[in-house]
């Protein structure tokens, strides 16, 4: 089941011909400085800022070769399973905040994502069920997550935390799947 989910997972190859439909598009990224695109050889996803140059995002996106982000390399520091921390010699004024506590069942999140390697963002939001999804929190809504926001913030829209990332979405099923920050190295010393 893991294998298929991965499969599934949100790495924008190449523009689709395809427009599903998004809770909200076309966000210019200057809106929110902190959700970068991550711009590979073999397509593109997301990453979030979470310190002046810390980063999160995800390995199936982080590993793809030749990425960068505003045209510069990063550096991977710390994977774990389809989670990455990453390190930018590019300064950032404006970064996330990180939220430990996990998904809370019933609550609504936002995902934040460049879908379909689009130079804005689209955000999508859905509700969690406190399930796991192979190993990932599983997330219902209208819309699943969109190929490209992979990496991207799955954010608590009452505190603006981010409680996971984008990695996986089934659109049979309609739910996606989210790494929750809660079992990864970035929250395991907090």
């Amino acid at each position: 089941m893991l294998r298929s989910l991965l499969a599934l997972s949100l790495v924008a190859l190449s523009p689709p011909s395809w427009h599903p439909s998004a809770t909200q598009e076309g966000i210019a990224p200057w809106e929110h400085p902190e959700v970068v695109k991550v711009q590979c050889d073999e397509g593109s996803g997301t990453a979030f800022r979470v310190g002046p140059t810390n980063l999160l995002s995800v390995n199936h996106v982080t590993s793809l070769h030749g990425c960068t982000i505003n045209g510069a390399p990063f550096k991977v520091v710390q994977k774990q399973g389809d989670f990455t921390i990453l390190s930018s010699d590019q300064k950032a004024d404006r970064w996330l905040h990180i939220d430990c506590g996990g998904f809370v069942a019933g609550k609504i999140y936002e995902a934040e994502g460049f879908a379909r390697g689009l130079d804005t963002l689209t955000t999508v939001d859905a509700t969690a069920t406190g399930e796991k999804l192979g190993g990932f929190a599983r997330l219902v809504g209208v819309f699943t997550w969109t190929p490209g926001q992979s990496g991207g913030p799955v954010i608590d829209l009452t505190t603006g935390n981010v409680v996971g990332t984008v990695n996986v979405y089934n659109a049979e099923r309609g739910d996606s799947g989210s790494v929750p920050l809660s079992t990864t190295p970035v929250c395991a010393h907090v």
